[in-house]
């Protein structure tokens, strides 16, 4: 390639096409010509960048490991941003078939910078000319990645409410066996919510209890007596006072419900609510003491979301109809929170229902069966 044909094609270059034609003599003598087997790189990520390169035959990729960023074609050049501000190469360049290449290096590139305004200038141009380029190419790409994105958020948010209405009907199911629980689920969870909002106005919860927790205390609530399911209907059902052995039978709900919730996420793991799920379901009946089931936890080794809703679920079983007892006042019901502080209940989680009393009983009044 002579010193006529490299400045003809030169011309044909985005970097030096706006160059004058006396300027590209000069210019025209200081490239060399390299030439790269299929294959083989012309430049490594993190190479010191000592050279531009303009591409006269052939196809070069430009990469990070396996992710192509673009393909480089006749005329078009790499490193020169690189040549300007010092910095390594960013990218692998390599020739996708036998390439040839006209080559600058940096000292020739800088003395052409130095002795001739016009190659900055055209060179300037190139570059804004590709920063607007790509400034609207990442606009475009960000707008489908947005709009990509929002496609993806609307499917999951439809997916997690099939979830959450699933789970509510499978905790319904189990509780429809149980004839005389009327809208217990649906108080259990408002009071589970507001109890659970509560607490984040207390510092010893502020970490533990955000936005995602409180829903995620909703939503798991009406799971606590999903294990009812598989006890028998003399004993879920029988109107009177249990024996002594029929109630530790009842007692395996619990555990029971936990178990097959761990069976939801060995199928799915990660899946958060479900495993609150399994919290509540294994440790709403156990007690601030240790004398509650199925394994006597006490204290806050017993989980947080469990020790909320044992206080929405006593309160609503108080303040209930049942065959074997007519519901208890919302005083009578209070009281007895309160005598439970620090021997059946978390002397926190009482603290926090004497504060949001008032909406229990609104939830009480709007929600009470028909």
């Amino acid at each position: 390639m002579n010193q006529q044909q490299r400045q003809a094609f030169l011309k044909t270059t985005k970097l030096f096409g706006a160059t004058p034609d006396e300027s590209l003599k000069t210019i025209a003598d200081q490239f060399a010509i390299e030439s790269f087997a299929a294959g083989s790189d012309v430049v490594r990520k993190g190479d010191a960048a000592d050279r531009l390169f303009l591409v006269v035959s052939g196809q070069a990729s430009v990469h990070e490991g396996e992710r192509v960023l673009r393909v480089l074609g006749s005329g078009e050049g790499f490193g020169e941003m690189a040549m300007l501000d010092d910095q390594p190469r960013a990218a692998t360049i390599t020739a996708l078939e036998s390439c040839v290449f006209l080559s600058l290096n940096r000292s020739a590139f800088q003395v052409l910078l130095a002795s001739r305004p016009e190659v900055s200038q055209a060179i300037l141009l190139v570059l804004t000319a590709n920063i607007r380029s790509n400034t609207e190419s990442l606009a475009q790409d960000f707008e489908v990645q947005m709009q990509l994105e929002r496609q993806v958020q609307a499917q999951l948010r439809d997916l997690a409410e099939a979830q959450l209405a699933t789970i509510f009907a499978l905790s319904k199911l189990a509780e429809s066996r149980d004839t005389d629980t009327g809208k217990h689920l649906e108080r259990v969870r408002e009071y589970s919510r507001v109890l659970a909002t509560q607490l984040r106005h207390k510092h010893e919860f502020a970490e533990a209890v955000n936005d995602e927790f409180v829903e995620h205390v909703y939503r798991a609530s009406p799971l606590h007596d999903i294990g009812k399911v598989a006890i028998p209907d003399n004993i879920l059902r029988k109107p009177g006072k249990l024996t002594p052995d029929e109630f530790r039978v009842m007692q395996t709900h619990a555990e029971l419900g936990a178990r097959t919730l761990r069976e939801v996420v060995a199928q799915y793991p990660g899946n958060q609510l479900v495993s609150i799920g399994i919290e509540i379901a294994q440790s709403h009946h156990e007690k601030w003491d240790g004398s509650g089931y199925p394994q006597g936890l006490s204290g806050i080794g017993i989980p947080l979301p469990a020790r909320i809703v044992a206080v929405a679920d006593v309160y609503d079983a108080l303040t209930s109809r049942r065959p074997y007892k007519e519901p208890f006042t919302v005083e009578r019901a209070r009281d007895l929170i309160v005598e439970g502080r620090g021997q059946h209940f978390d002397p926190a989680m009482v603290d926090a229902f004497l504060s949001v009393e008032d909406e229990f009983r609104r939830i009480a009044q709007a929600l009470a069966d028909g």
